[in-house]
């Protein structure tokens, strides 16, 4: 299934640091976040086995609106903590010289 995560005071910002937390899935399966542009991407940026409780961090895009979709293989309670967006435009995010 697909869950659309919606950051305050976000819109506009390219990125958001966010620790993503799967509780309680009742099989094996992966989390894949993205901008909510488009389909889902074909890699995850989480997997957990059935019952286990476990997080990973990662930067997620955001879509203009300061929002991101996590899709979930299989069935199981999802935790998002927003850490912080980036503060970065989508240009400065994605075209940037470091």
């Amino acid at each position: 299934s697909v869950t659309r995560v919606q950051i305050p005071r976000a819109a506009g910002s390219a990125a958001a640091v966010v620790n993503l937390t799967a509780t309680g899935p009742r099989q094996h399966g992966f989390l894949t976040a993205w901008a909510c542009e488009g389909p889902p991407p074909t890699v995850s940026v989480h997997n957990y086995a059935r019952a286990q409780t476990i997080a990973h961090t990662a930067i997620v895009p955001l879509d203009p609106t300061g929002g991101f979709c996590i899709f979930t293989r299989s069935a199981t309670n999802l935790i998002a903590d927003i850490t912080d967006d980036l503060g970065l435009t989508r240009d400065e995010f994605y075209f940037k010289k470091f």
